[in-house]
């Protein structure tokens, strides 16, 4: 079996606060191979984007991350070296954000920020790098790319804007794209749009692929795996295939529940302080055991992972 192209195993989130420090991200492992897409999906505060931007390093004041292992080949992510972290960040491991506009400098023409990129990474004159951006640009679908290069941020719809910020994430040829929920700010044609067209640049690369959501319906057309977070804690991970037809963590089942009724998951955050499971205060197979201490995770039936009580007591 190859080797993965990013391995993490406990990673855990801190926040340092006036009365202690506050977990947010609690015992996280997972593996990415080349070529494909993993899917993490779970509500707004579970953690997702916390876990993926301490990868990078970007996590906001106060925040530490740590991990028994966080390695992206021979870089161990979480104790790189600012020149090493410099290096990597969009050369080996990049990502495309919610709001493009936080992305991109309102100041600098899209052409200079791309070829800055480019420069950073590459040995490249001015006029190679200029070249390299076009092609960038007639890549992510921008359609006169020359013209485009002299534009500003603001010039650009949203989905456009969006274009770019993929553009400048692929010009470092990284091993890893993180799609740190793209398409929640668009339209629905502009984000069946950035979809498409994440889809169809793995097609011609080996990238691994995680795509940060709050939704299965998205995941189910562009996933390898699906790891399901809640509160900071993976609940279940599986093969997209197998998490769609036999959903096995009672929290996983409610999300695609009302994905069929189109309506929202039940409550709205997980207890701030769970002594166990942090689900238990919705579940409905709760037991006494579950809000007591919190469920390792074990062996699934569809052949991933579940933490739960109930099915692995």
């Amino acid at each position: 079996m190859n080797e993965p192209l990013l391995s993490v195993e406990s990673l855990s989130v801190t926040f340092a606060t006036r009365h202690g420090s506050h977990t947010a991200v609690s015992d996280v492992s997972f593996a990415l191979s080349a070529g494909e897409t993993l899917g993490v999906v779970g509500e707004s505060g579970s953690g997702k984007s916390l876990t993926m931007l301490s990868l990078l390093q970007l996590l906001p004041n106060g925040a530490r991350a740590q991990a028994t292992r966080a390695r992206l080949g021979e870089y161990d992510l979480l104790d790189l070296p600012r020149s090493d972290l410099d290096r990597i960040r969009g050369r080996e491991i990049a990502i495309v954000f919610q709001d493009p506009l936080t992305a991109l400098n309102p100041v600098v023409s899209i052409g200079r920020q791309i070829i800055e990129v480019l420069r950073h990474h590459f040995k490249l004159d001015k006029a190679q790098a200029r070249i390299r951006a076009i092609e960038l640009l007639a890549r992510v679908g921008i359609s006169d790319p020359v013209l485009r290069l002299r534009q500003y941020p603001h010039e650009f719809s949203g989905g456009m804007r969006q274009r770019v910020t993929i553009a400048m994430a692929l010009a470092g040829e990284p091993r890893i794209l993180i799609a740190d929920e793209p398409t929640t700010a668009l339209d629905v044609t502009v984000q069946a749009q950035i979809v498409s067209l994440i889809a169809g640049l793995l097609e011609h690369t080996r990238m691994g692929v995680i795509w940060v959501t709050h939704d299965l319906a998205l995941l189910a057309r562009i996933a390898d795996r699906v790891m399901v977070m809640f509160a900071g804690r993976i609940m279940e991970s599986a093969s997209c295939e197998e998490l769609f037809a036999r959903p096995q963590h009672p929290y996983t089942r409610a999300l695609l529940a009302n994905l069929r009724e189109s309506a929202a998951a039940p409550g709205a955050t997980a207890d701030p302080a769970p002594q166990g499971c942090p689900f238990s205060t919705r579940c409905a197979w709760v037991m006494d055991t579950c809000r007591a201490r919190m469920p390792p995770v074990g062996r699934a039936a569809h052949g991933g992972q579940v933490a739960c009580w109930a099915l692995n007591p």
